[in-house]
């Protein structure tokens, strides 16, 4: 009888922990095109075995893609059945990212009772162009110097505080309601802390701790920040500059007297007032003086396709789990185009061209076709400039 041993228990223990490789599909084993930066086709790469000629037609489709030069334009791949035309498409997506919309749809799948087929190739090409949507939202950033927070002696009433947040060139002192006061509590932020207040949702986040309160206690981890320098991301305007700084003066005199008592951090202000007047003069806008925010921005990628399904109806973004989006009106794409122009203008919005790959596309009718040369005219666009419009 041959018993096991702990070295041997251990190893098969190991052996069970080794994750195994499960195939989804008849391509998901494919990462790429198994190209090197000269795009030269290795030998057996990336889940690409062989056809190094063709894979290098698609690096190079690929590099067009990459640099707008192929937008508006259609790419035919032709072979016999089996010789690796859907895998490469799979391959050029995984090649592109995530950032990139990808559409892979078959021939057979535009035709159908419940729409039409310029409907399901409109739905496809839009679902195929990204709208990189740019949001900017005000933060407030400083280090908190003290948290008052008043209690009600029956208990019963709602809490009120203030909260006082400093850089190295101003001090500010914000009134606090029940609702931030329990988000500080929760973040369990205090006197020391570099905190971010987010002005439209209240969202409190606890950057670290100042380098000057670093030490008040013998053991601290590695999350000690600087006092923000100044008021961050003011606007470089000066029109009206003096006529402000007069008023900014009478809200500094107010300050000294709400805090009188505190000479040392009074005289301190002072001084750093001095300086900071110094600093504003002929450089940054006085109107955010008082504010002491800067602006964030954070990007969201979605398509025409999603933003059309959206405003098709009401509560359409139910059908974007569904998939049950049904012939969306050409009115509200107008409308969508319209404002979705607007953002390109204003700065706010970019498109993100992507890529439609139709399979089986001997399936096609000559109004598919048809319907294709009017999609590659791009007259359906956010602007009509881009992509070019000869197919």
């Amino acid at each position: 009888m041959y018993t096991l041993t702990t070295d041997t228990a251990q190893k098969v223990q190991e052996v069970r922990q080794v994750t195994r490789i499960e195939r989804i599909g008849a391509h998901s084993h494919i990462r790429g095109l198994g190209l090197d930066d000269a795009l030269e086709a290795r030998q057996t790469s990336q889940g690409m075995v062989g056809q190094g000629s063709a894979r290098r037609a698609a690096g190079i489709i690929l590099e067009m893609i990459k640099e707008g030069k192929i937008a508006g334009r259609a790419v035919l791949i032709a072979g016999q059945p089996g010789t690796g035309k859907t895998a490469y498409s799979y391959g050029m997506a995984q090649a592109l990212g995530q950032d990139t919309p990808f559409t892979a749809i078959a021939g057979s799948e535009i035709f159908s009772l419940e729409m039409s087929k310029t409907e399901a190739l409109t739905q496809a090409f839009r679902r195929s162009i990204g709208i990189r949507i740019k949001e900017e939202t005000e933060i407030i950033e400083g280090e908190v110097v003290e948290i008052q927070v008043d209690r009600p002696a029956s208990g019963t009433g709602t809490k009120v505080g203030k909260l006082t947040l400093k850089t190295t060139e101003m001090e500010t002192i914000y009134d606090l309601g029940s609702k931030m006061i329990e988000s500080l509590t929760k973040e369990k932020v205090q006197a020391g802390d570099i905190i971010t207040i987010d002005k439209a949702t209240g969202k409190v986040t606890k950057l670290g701790r100042s380098f000057t309160r670093a030490r008040d206690y013998d053991a601290m981890g590695p999350q000690s920040d600087r006092v923000p320098r100044r008021v961050i991301g003011f606007r470089r305007r000066v029109i009206g500059f003096r006529r402000r700084v007069i008023g900014f003066r009478r809200t500094v005199i107010g300050f000294r007297r709400t805090v009188i008592g505190f000479r040392r951090t009074v005289i301190g202000f002072r001084r750093t007032v001095i300086g900071f007047r110094r600093t504003v003069i002929g450089r940054i806008c006085p109107s955010a003086l008082k504010e002491n925010y800067r602006e964030e921005g954070g990007v969201h990628t979605v398509t025409l396709h999603e933003i059309d399904v959206i405003n098709s109806r009401t509560q359409g973004f139910l059908a974007l789990f569904s998939g049950d989006t049904g012939e969306i009106k050409m009115e509200v794409r107008e409308q969508i185009n319209a404002k979705v122009a607007e953002w390109r203008e204003e700065g706010k919005a970019d498109i993100v061209p992507g890529v439609l790959f139709i399979d089986e596309v001997h399936m096609l009718d000559i109004e598919c076709f048809l319907s294709l040369t009017e999609h590659w005219k791009v007259t359906w666009l956010p602007s009509s400039s881009w992509p070019p419009t000869e197919a």
